[in-house]
């Protein structure tokens, strides 16, 4: 198991906290530091899975209307914020005391290969969500914003790979419209977590070098820390 020092994820927060920025054109993005951001977090999740009828309203793990499930402590909350309102969710389950789902919750790994990377993963990206935003630019949708966070800490912590089970529709928009190449690396899930979800492997350099040799140069570089693209004010570096 790969244990991520406590300390060194505590200071993330001073590098990559999200800022308060009062343009309503812009897309901001980064670590969730104050509690009315991190609880807007778990609504915006809450909803999803109640959609989605992963859970029931009743549901044991919902406390004051928001659902916590044993991985949030051990994990980095990231938030996409527009007009001051969290659009979009992200976080980063760290591999520590109790791992993480993709290994406890039986999901099937293709090759003995991935099984070994995947239980020493430092990281597990997961609830991935949105909310209803307005378009401001094509290029800047949050989920976008939010993994080029996650690629600036997984940077600044020397961890370049983690695991991920994810929506079938997240995974496609990220490998057809953006051409990440993440590759699944075991069989559709038909229902994980309330959606048909597919556990992946990713290599934030390899990521990169895809979209920039695939037509997007620009969000490569956006990715990489080395530049902004329209509609998103965001800290790409410390």
């Amino acid at each position: 198991m790969s244990h991520i020092d406590i300390e060194s994820t505590t200071r993330l927060t001073d590098i990559f906290g999200v800022k308060e920025i009062p343009d309503p054109n812009k897309v901001v993005c980064g670590i969730a530091t104050k509690p009315e951001d991190r609880e807007a977090r778990l609504r915006l999740v809450t909803t999803v899975y109640l959609d989605r009828k992963y859970i029931e309203p009743e549901d044991p793990s919902i406390t004051n209307g928001l659902y916590i499930d044993p991985y949030e402590k051990n994990s980095i909350p990231l938030v996409a914020k527009l007009n001051g309102t969290v659009v979009a969710s992200m976080r980063l389950i760290r591999n520590v005391h109790e791992g993480l789902p993709i290994n406890n919750d039986g999901v099937v790994i293709h090759s003995p290969h991935y099984k070994l990377i995947i239980t020493r993963a430092p990281f597990e990206v997961s609830q991935l969500a949105k909310s209803y935003y307005p378009e401001i630019d094509p290029q800047a949708n949050p989920v976008l914003g939010l993994i080029a966070s996650y690629f600036a800490i997984a940077r600044e912590l020397k961890t370049p790979i983690a695991a991920g089970v994810v929506d079938n529709k997240v995974h496609a928009l990220l490998n057809r419209l953006y051409r990440f190449g993440l590759p699944a690396i075991g069989p559709s899930i038909p229902n994980y977590k309330g959606s048909p979800s597919t556990p992946i492997f990713i290599d934030i350099n390899a990521v990169i070098q895809s979209t920039t040799a695939n037509g997007h140069p620009e969000i490569g570089a956006f990715l990489a820390g080395e530049r902004n693209i329209p509609g998103f004010e965001w800290y790409v570096g410390p």
